[in-house]
């Protein structure tokens, strides 16, 4: 470019036949612009090499990236049309891809769906593979480099640091590669010879974060810990892609295209945890308006006849139960129509009076004692179960019972999550009443016997869990717990859901995992959610000479009774309209104190605490 603007901007490069427009894209060696072909009033992008510092025109290799991408005659490959030197500076005109980079489509936190992301890295890899049977190395795969056109189709684009096979190794030791760090190989940013494996890296690191929301990091962390609901074996390629050594990784893009394909197909269809696995998974996820930034975002729609229908009515509710203290109870599971509560898989609704002096529950149900507060809706599906507690809104429950399986599978990204280290990783749990996160409490008499520990149990080695263990009936009277302080509560009058996964050795032990939320209600409020709310108790002491009045803790302690095998819980709490910010609200998982839960042991994960607005249909 010659001369400047006005301003002091670089003035832009005059190139015969083209009218440059705005800047679409900006690197440490270029600048890509979007411009009009007069003559053929086509939209294309012109990237420009970055003026020399001798003033001088680039090096004839600037060459490589026209005349490779030339020779890569592709559906997944940017075309390009033409290059040249103009004011002293190498410019190349290439197809436009109006969609945008993937990055844009990519948010931290947020994992695509795994049918989604699946058929994206499938089209990344044909393109890949392709490239490397014309010996070809890319070595700068990222999502700023994957582009969208009009029709849905991925380009790759920016051979800018490529290089034929045969000379890879003198290019290194030449020194000119510059890649871009979080998504090269080892092998490349040590200056070692390369092959068609250091490409593989790069797209199993495109793979990792498409699938976890997250980059793999240097030390690998499985990706079933950050999102559930993928096949282990998908996790399995996904480490092996990213082997540091690459003679530990796959030879071949070809190889990496085929784990990746069969993990996901072998899973298609099947119930994985908590949510549905990858490829063939085609049921709706509809969007959850979780918090007004709207930060889960939609993912695949259903096709109808898809083995992913069948996989999502498998997670609708196969049972309701209400069980109430009163006829009047029953008006919170109405809508304002009077219409009674519905399955939307045809379930019957049982309505259970808790009645005086009644001990036993309805038969197949979770609790070990009978649920308070009340009213509850408690319900059923497969893999999970769910209560569900109104205070004031009727709709809550219909709701609920309508957004079932996308309840169970939404994901939550971390900063939305109001628990830290729910998934229980690392060194999160420390004995006594101190720490940031998990805190033991009393834990002066914990033994082999009774105590509490992070542990791997043997059906899931790769994820570390929270392991409550009493096995002494000696000690039955005493609860066994630990807690975490909420640093962020949710607002007054939200709905709170919390969701976790346990399961216990024998069947036996009873497990309680709730929130505790300080509530002040005005000492003249009557109404019936006040009334409601102080039945709940207890009231909390506090300073006297403190403003307002004294709180009481509201909590919806669910007794469950975990069974040998790995199942969701779900819980939703409609919040008393009582702010205040006096005393800790806390995160609470307890083993309870009873003779027969005294002689288990119990494992919990993926404790998840966050805020739905289900003003609107999801």
């Amino acid at each position: 470019m010659s001369g400047t603007t006005q301003n002091g901007a670089p003035a832009l490069p005059r190139i015969p036949g083209l009218d440059l427009g705005e800047k679409i894209g900006e690197g440490g060696t270029s600048t890509v612009y979007r411009a009009v072909h007069r003559t053929l009033q086509r939209t294309v992008a012109v990237k420009v090499l970055c003026a020399p510092t001798d003033g001088n025109a680039a090096h004839p290799s600037w060459l490589r990236e026209p005349q490779l991408m030339a020779a890569l005659a592709h559906p997944h490959v940017v075309t390009v049309h033409d290059a040249g030197e103009v004011e002293g500076h190498n410019y190349l005109v290439m197809e436009f891809a109006a969609g945008g980079a993937l990055r844009s489509r990519m948010h931290p936190g947020q994992p695509w769906s795994p049918d989604e992301a699946a058929r994206l890295l499938d089209r990344i890899a044909g393109a890949l593979d392709h490239i490397h049977e014309r010996g070809i190395l890319h070595l700068d795969l990222k999502p700023e480099n994957v582009l969208f056109v009009d029709d849905g189709q991925i380009k790759i684009t920016d051979f800018g640091i490529s290089v034929a096979h045969t000379g890879a190794g003198a290019r290194l030791e030449g020194g000119y590669f510059c890649g871009t760090l979080d998504y090269c190989a080892p092998e490349y940013r040590a200056g070692l010879t390369l092959d068609a494996r250091a490409d593989v890296f790069s797209l199993a690191t495109v793979a990792y974060e498409l699938f976890t929301g997250r980059l793999p990091g240097r030390v690998y962390v499985p990706a079933l810990r950050y999102n559930p609901r993928l096949p282990k074996a998908l996790d399995d390629a996904l480490r092996r892609g990213l082997a540091r050594d690459p003679d530990e990784r796959y030879a071949s893009i070809k190889q990496f295209q085929a784990a990746l394909t069969g993990a996901c197909c072998k899973n298609a269809g099947r119930v994985n945890r908590r949510v549905l696995t990858a490829l063939g998974i085609l049921a709706a996820l509809v969007i959850l308006p979780l918090a007004a930034s709207k930060w889960w975002r939609p993912t695949a729609v259903a096709e109808p006849g898809s083995s992913g229908v069948q996989a999502a009515e498998g997670e609708r509710p196969d049972r309701l139960v209400i069980l109430y203290d009163r006829p009047d109870d029953l008006a919170l599971f109405t809508g304002p129509d009077g219409q009674d509560l519905v399955s939307g898989s045809g379930a019957p609704v049982e309505r259970v009076p808790a009645e005086v002096g009644r001990a036993t529950l309805p038969p197949d149900f979770p609790f070990s004692v009978w649920p308070a507060p009340r009213p509850v809706l408690a319900i059923r599906s497969p893999n999970a179960w769910g209560f569900v507690y109104p205070l004031q809104d009727r709709m809550l429950a219909p709701r609920v019972v309508t957004n079932w399986s996308d309840l169970l599978r939404a994901v939550v990204p971390s900063e939305k999550n109001l628990v830290k280290a729910g998934g229980f990783d690392g060194d999160c749990l420390t004995p006594g009443h101190a720490g940031t996160q998990w805190r033991g409490g009393n834990a002066a008499g914990w033994s082999a016997s009774r105590q509490i520990v992070l542990d791997r149990p043997q059906d899931r080695p790769d994820n570390q869990a929270l392991l409550l263990t009493n096995l002494d009936p000696a000690q039955s009277g005493n609860l066994l717990g630990t807690y975490q302080p909420l640093a962020q509560g949710p607002p007054v009058g939200a709905v709170m859901i919390l969701r976790y996964r346990a399961r216990s050795l024998h069947g036996r032990g009873s497990l309680a995992v709730y929130p505790g939320m300080p509530v002040a209600i005005p000492d003249d409020e009557t109404g019936p959610v006040a009334t409601r709310v102080r039945g709940l108790g207890p009231r909390l002491s506090t300073d006297p000479s403190a403003p307002g009045p004294a709180p009481w803790l509201y909590r919806c302690p669910n007794w469950v009774v975990p069974t040998n095998q790995w199942r969701t819980y779900l819980v939703v709490c409609e919040l008393p309209p009582y702010p205040t910010r006096r005393l800790h609200r806390n995160l609470v998982i307890d083993l309870a104190a009873t003779p027969q839960a005294a002689t288990d042991q119990v494992w919990v994960d993926d404790v998840e605490l966050f805020v739905w607005r289900p003003e609107s249909k999801p």
